[in-house]
């Protein structure tokens, strides 16, 4: 994952427009020790992730971040980096299931309890859920196209 991260560190601090130099400026932190988490040698720590979020405006920078720790990584779906139309278009896939398993959801949840005989169906609806929280993630990280539009 420190590999996934440094190539994100990288590609979205391009795409701020900021050279490491300055990003450095802006981070409080060394040349050298950004250039350490875009060569892959170590993960910031969680306030310059943060200041790297909102100076970079990326999402995907922390969400990535928050994957490379045990906690992050059992918790937060996998989420493929796609490009826009991809990541619509899974999502759109994931609506369509959830919404096809909406009465089992009713079914099984309607009264608070889960039964043993509905653990089999219950799990396909977590599936299902978890899948569609991976798509919604991967939309806001998704790699969009420039406008092309001029001001």
């Amino acid at each position: 994952m420190k590999e996934l991260f440094a190539k994100y560190a990288i590609t979205d601090r391009r795409k701020a427009g900021l050279t490491q130099e300055q990003a450095a400026e802006k981070l409080h932190i060394s040349v050298r020790t950004i250039s350490d988490y875009e060569c892959g040698k170590s993960l910031p720590p969680d306030d310059v992730v943060e200041i790297m979020i909102d100076t970079y405006k990326s999402v995907r920078i922390g969400y990535i971040w928050l994957r490379c720790n045990r906690i992050g990584h059992r918790l937060l779906p996998n989420t493929p980096m796609q490009h826009f139309e991809s990541s619509i278009l899974h999502l759109q896939s994931r609506l369509k299931r959830v919404n096809e398993i909406n009465g089992i959801i009713v079914d099984v949840g309607w009264d608070g309890v889960i039964e043993e005989q509905e653990i089999e169906q219950w799990e396909k609806v977590t599936e299902a859920l978890n899948d569609l929280a991976s798509a919604i993630f991967s939309v806001q990280m998704a790699q969009k196209k420039p406008s092309g539009k001029t001001t």
